[in-house]
């Protein structure tokens, strides 16, 4: 289990299937208002509800901002053509298990 994610969540995750029972339904909520979210510019009142449920006011926000920063990374690398030159096993060997 890395980060606290176990097995079955991890590859719900993975599949993008954010309906997946073996998901919470907080996780089930975050999965599918992150997907809407950077689907497209706005994600539906039922679905906003739904998350409203879960999360308070303020970590909706900062879900969005996290998000918008990862969007905002990865379009900045796409455009500019930068491809990751480390892999995380180099930066945990490196700056992790000293």
């Amino acid at each position: 289990m890395a980060a606290g994610i176990d097995d079955p969540t991890r590859a719900a995750i993975r599949a993008g299937t954010f309906d997946d029972p073996a998901l919470s339904a907080a996780d089930r909520a975050v999965g599918q208002f992150t997907a809407a979210v950077t689907a497209g510019p706005a994600v539906s009142g039922e679905l906003f509800d739904t998350v409203r449920a879960q999360l308070s006011a303020r970590e909706i926000v900062e879900l969005l901002q996290v998000l918008g920063y990862y969007w905002m990374l990865g379009r900045i690398s796409t455009v500019l053509d930068i491809e990751p030159t480390e892999s995380y096993e180099t930066y945990r060997d490196r700056f992790l298990d000293n």
